[in-house]
């Protein structure tokens, strides 16, 4: 499951190539995404080898919803203000990721199917580009790219 939630992640900050309702979308979850979100008839899906993920407009904010491909929820993710972040993972970054060596370039809030909260932050560095796991609590993990 950890794969899966990392590969969702990854793709996030990669980009992707989208088509509208894929006639293999799972039924199951266009049902959910009808009912759940009436209001937005924009939804884009997007399919991969293992999940496929749903992109429509919530409210205002730009939302992607993740489904196996039996159309179970795995997670939902959005875009997140990195002052909002757990305190304590606030004052780890500015002392270990602190810009200028480090510029951030995405920070998401992803909300799986149990309704843990991660956020996951992708960075620029000099050398390297760093993706950075953060909980609820503020622990950070590096995630390999």
């Amino acid at each position: 499951m950890k794969k899966l939630v990392f590969a969702a992640m990854i793709t996030l900050f990669i980009g992707t190539t989208a088509f509208a309702a894929p006639k293999d979308a799972p039924y199951k979850s266009i049902i959910a995404l009808k009912k759940a979100y009436q209001q937005s008839n924009q939804i884009t899906w997007t399919k991969y080898e293992s999940y496929q993920k749903a992109s429509l407009v919530i409210s205002g904010v730009s939302t992607e919803m993740f489904y196996n491909l039996d159309g179970d929820l795995i997670g939902t993710s959005k875009t997140f203000a990195y002052d909002k972040l757990p305190k304590n993972a606030l004052n780890q970054m500015a002392i270990k990721y602190a810009y200028p060596e480090y510029e951030l370039i995405k920070c998401i809030e992803f909300v799986n199917a149990d309704n843990e909260t991660n956020y996951y932050l992708s960075l620029s560095g000099l050398n390297e580009d760093l993706y950075l796991q953060i909980s609820e609590k503020g622990q950070i993990s590096e995630l390999n790219n």
